[in-house]
């Protein structure tokens, strides 16, 4: 027993003798939280990063580089991530040293997630400099309040709009070139405006409960030649009959082989009343049915050879067609 004391005793004054050389080592050099460079120069660069003049640069976290860096001062050559290699110092400090806890380098790219931005949160200069409305005049009245795009066409909705500003971007579209084309539907409470420009770029306006949806875009080209189409329509079908409308855009036609309806978009009220008037002045004038209204106007009339003719508008679609009325 007396034995086991006296080695207790001994061991004790050696670990106090260990303890008190431990703590004259300076347990900061060569790990990351090194403050000097090995000459007594203060570091400058960021915990974990290779200060030693003559290495490549690393780059920042998160590119991706998963090159491995080269060995510094502060990694004693070591590859980071491997074990860390504390380095000898036989200068006594005096200052007691509390337990720090390890950080190894590493060159593992941070993640970052990044969120898309929503397209609602863009304000309004932001949203017409990134779409087709940046081929309108600004308008600067009211909120806006949304937006949404519709195949080659986008739009911005603004709200606490007076019908009186409506009126003069109206103005300001037929300054920039918006006539071709151009339709125009003013009532009591409600405005639309379409035309094209010679650009072909459309505009598309409707103004009600003082709330304006602003539109701009193109038509989609169709896949086959719209021109031999048409002239198609116009010379083997009952078409051919009636004279061909030479304005808007063609959109297609629908109905049967033999008499079909040719479909044209952006028209104007006064091209379809001149149309009209040519359709008269083609002998289609008997047994007339015609309406005129600030939404719809058709025309329906016999020639002398029982061939009828339609001409039907709404909005600012027109369609035409050619009906062979005669009795078997």
């Amino acid at each position: 027993m007396k034995l086991s004391k006296y080695m207790a005793i001994s061991v004790l004054a050696l670990s106090i003798a260990v303890g008190a050389c431990g703590c004259d080592k300076d347990y900061t050099i060569g790990t990351p939280f090194e403050n000097t460079d090995g000459s007594g120069n203060a570091a400058t660069a960021a915990p974990g990063k290779d200060t030693d003049p003559g290495t490549t640069t690393a780059k920042p976290e998160g590119s991706g580089d998963k090159t491995t860096p080269s060995p510094t001062k502060a990694d004693n050559g070591t590859k980071p991530g491997s074990e860390t290699v504390t380095p000898t110092s036989t200068e006594p400090t005096g200052e007691a040293v509390t337990d720090i806890p390890s950080v190894t380098p590493t060159d593992e790219p941070t993640a970052v997630t990044s969120s898309p931005v929503s397209r609602d949160k863009f304000d309004r200069t932001e949203y017409r400099d990134m779409t087709f409305l940046i081929w309108l005049p600004a308008f600067e009245n009211g909120a806006f309040t949304g937006q949404d795009s519709q195949g080659t066409f986008d739009y911005a909705v603004f709200s606490e709009v007076k019908k009186e500003e409506v009126t003069a971007y109206i103005s300001e579209l037929k300054k920039a070139g918006y006539t071709v084309n151009a339709d125009e539907k003013t009532s009591s409470d409600t405005i639309a405006y379409s035309a094209y420009n010679d650009k072909d770029w459309k505009v598309v306006l409707s103004y009600k409960d003082n709330t304006l949806r602003l539109g701009s875009g193109f038509e989609e080209t169709k896949e086959d030649n719209s021109a031999e189409e048409i002239r198609r329509l116009y010379s083997t079908t009952m078409l051919q009959y009636v004279p061909e409308f030479k304005g808007g855009s063609y959109m297609g036609s629908s109905g049967t082989e033999v008499n079909p309806y040719i479909t044209y978009s952006g028209v104007s009220k006064d091209a379809v009343l001149s149309y009209i008037e040519q359709v008269k002045n083609a002998g289609y004038i008997y047994a007339p049915e015609e309406n005129y209204s600030d939404t719809s106007t058709w025309y329906i009339a016999l020639n002398e050879d029982s061939f009828e003719c339609h001409v039907e508008y709404d909005g600012n679609i027109l369609k035409i067609g050619c009906v062979d009325c005669r009795e078997d």
